[in-house]
């Protein structure tokens, strides 16, 4: 059995039985203190010059992201305003979850920089809670183009 399927196996073996709960997005928005937590955000991000800094440049990465792919909206003013928003929310119903439980957040991409500034305490008045969510960054690119076997194919 190859190093990779050992990893595989004993990986495999140690969430089968980890306990887990599905909750959708939508729960988080009818949370009783999502309004406040948002409010907060919104506020914060008038008013905090790194967060605010943090936000416009994650938006203009996206938009940048957007451009090179020939999928930015004709008027960028309302893809500017609806990241915004996105961003906003998505701050606060993260928050929200890492105020509930400690947990990992795993993405295939760097941290954006909104994210990266509040959990490192650096926006004053950001809500508890963002601090209790680790983000891990997985790459899925690969170093060589050997072909990637199925998982069925790693479990001997």
């Amino acid at each position: 059995m190859t190093l990779r399927a050992r990893r595989y196996r004993a990986f495999s073996r140690a969430w089968a039985f980890h306990p887990y709960t599905l909750v959708r997005w939508d729960h988080w928005l009818r949370h009783a203190e999502f309004p406040a937590v948002h409010g907060t955000y919104n506020r914060v991000a008038e008013t905090d010059a790194v967060l605010s800094a943090a936000v416009a440049r994650d938006i203009d990465d996206f938009i940048a992201r957007q451009s090179r792919r020939s999928l930015l909206p004709a008027d960028e003013t309302v893809a500017r305003a609806t990241s915004r928003a996105y961003l906003l929310e998505e701050l606060a119903v993260i928050t929200l979850q890492g105020a509930a439980e400690r947990s990992a957040r795993i993405y295939p991409g760097p941290e954006l920089a909104s994210f990266k500034a509040v959990r490192q305490g650096k926006v004053l008045g950001a809500p508890p809670g963002l601090d209790r969510d680790y983000y891990v960054y997985v790459s899925f690119e690969r170093r060589n183009k050997a072909p990637v076997p199925h998982p069925a194919q790693l479990v001997a």
